[in-house]
């Protein structure tokens, strides 16, 4: 029994170690865990804890009721909890050991950004959730499907309620514009969000070398209050969001979510509202005109930053800051388009890009016209890359003679040379000719028509009196040939 006590001592001080390596790893790991020179010192602070804990064992316990205590904090402020990030070596380490770094560089490896359904709940899994709406929403993209929306303190992501796998999801941080519009032709209002992170304007701005781009996010809510408002569950900080409407609860929340100078944003009639009259809600609005971009057949909305292409893959979203000028080609009696220019975005030759969306309806031009005036978004319609080309049917001929004679001046005196006639006779353009001729045309005189024609009627009566008289004349003129 004597020989048992060092023994089971023994056992405690490595117990104690062995939980005060682990606990400062996980606090480590969750301080550094985007920040490779912190992950770094993370473990080269618990070799030192090791060696410490070798040198004075009875410090054990207190290393690791100090880690388990700061780890507890961490939990209770939000932080989450990541794996344990061992001290030691690739090559020393035990099999599971280096199962759980390569854990941490592939969970540190994912893109930020994720649109696509992976079935794991990823790097924000354990944030404090801020919105649980009690029920599930229509996706449109990039899915087509009803998930459950949830908001943490750093994303948004939906989550298939089949099997619990996130189906997409975005940082805030990484967001940049967040549209709420209502959903067209529908009888029933309905509205709309549509998330915009980086790098998803559907091609409106180029993606820079060594980025991706990404989707947009687009789910529908009914414009009107929760079916059962006492399952909404709001998180922390945001107790006091109007519980009215579902667009309510989802605008406080998100506005309070996102960054600083980004917001959710509405149309405004004041910018812009149809001059058309909508079928399905007559006595409202309408804050889009209907257009087609190719074959495709969708929506624009010109709100308050810029103007919207929606609900069509891929959404695009025109930022005032992108759009270089705006033009109206192929205006006819009905209808016209539109074409918007963006802005070359580096200082190389790259040209700017056309979208071009037709067949708008005439009756919102005006409206539309005034929009672009008010935000001083240039007009090129009469820019000179569509003006009409000139085209030269005749155009000069390499080679002319030394003289500069004109292909015409060379025509007459071809006629000249082959009639054989005097210069005189045969002017130019120029010549005299043509202005004898552009006289006697300013001569004449419509009146002196008929009288030649009624002279020329005597005259020949004259004539027919002088045939009935000729045999006198012919018989002088005979006589006078006797004489002869």
């Amino acid at each position: 029994m004597a020989e048992a006590q060092p023994r089971r001592g023994a056992a405690t001080q490595a117990e104690h170690k062995r939980q005060a390596v682990e606990n400062f790893a996980r606090v480590f790991a969750t301080a550094g865990s985007e920040d490779p020179e912190l992950q770094e010192q993370g473990r080269y602070l618990i070799g030192e804890i090791e060696r410490a804990v070798d040198r004075t064992p009875e410090y054990g316990g207190l290393f690791a009721a100090l880690a388990g205590y700061i780890t507890r904090l961490q939990s209770r402020n939000g932080t989450r909890t990541a794996v344990v990030v061992d001290s030691t070596s690739a090559a020393d380490a035990p099999a599971s050991k280096k199962r759980r770094r390569d854990e941490v560089e592939a969970e540190e490896s994912k893109p930020a950004v994720k649109n696509e359904g992976d079935g794991q709940d990823q790097v924000n899994g354990h944030a404090p959730t801020v919105l649980d709406l009690g029920e599930d929403v229509s996706f449109s993209v990039p899915v087509r499907k009803k998930l459950k929306l949830e908001c943490t303190t750093e994303e948004m992501r939906g989550r298939n309620p089949a099997n619990s796998n996130v189906e997409c999801r975005v940082r805030w941080r990484d967001i940049e514009q967040i549209i709420c519009v209502p959903v067209p032709e529908k009888t029933t209002r309905q509205l709309n969000f549509c998330v915009f992170p980086q790098y998803a304007s559907g091609g409106v701005a180029p993606v820079p070398e060594g980025k991706t781009a990404t989707e947009a996010l687009v789910w529908t809510i009914p414009d009107a209050a929760p079916k059962e408002p006492g399952n909404v569950v709001l998180g922390a900080g945001f107790e006091e969001v109007d519980k009215g409407s579902y667009k309510s609860i989802l605008t406080g929340v998100l506005n309070g979510c996102l960054p600083k100078g980004v917001k959710v944003i509405e149309p405004d009639e004041k910018e812009f509202s149809s001059a058309l009259v909508q079928a399905h809600r007559k006595g409202e609005k309408a804050a889009h005109v209907k257009a087609f971009r190719g074959s495709k057949e969708g929506y624009l909305f010109f709100l308050p930053t810029g103007i919207l292409w929606a609900f069509k893959k891929p959404l695009l979203f025109f930022s005032f800051p992108d759009i270089a000028s705006i033009s109206y080609t192929s205006v006819l009696q009905r209808t016209f388009n539109l074409n918007i220019a963006t802005n070359q975005t580096s200082e190389d030759s790259t040209p700017s890009q056309d979208f071009e969306f037709a067949m708008i309806d005439q009756a919102d031009y005006p409206g539309i016209d005034e929009y672009v005036r008010a935000h001083a978004l240039q007009d090129a319609s009469m820019a000179e890359q569509r003006k009409a080309r000139r085209v030269n049917i005749n155009p000069p001929v390499e080679g002319e003679g030394e003289d500069g004679d004109k292909e015409l001046d060379k025509a007459f005196k071809e006629m000249k040379e082959i009639k054989g006639e005097d210069e005189d006779e045969v002017e130019g353009p120029e010549g005299g000719a043509a202005d004898e001729e552009d006289e006697e045309e300013e001569d004449y005189d419509p009146g002196s028509e008929g009288e030649s024609e009624g002279e020329g009627s005597d005259t020949s009566g004259e004539e027919q009196e002088d045939d009935e008289g000729g045999g006198d004349d012919d018989g002088e003129d005979e006589g006078d040939d006797e004489d002869l």
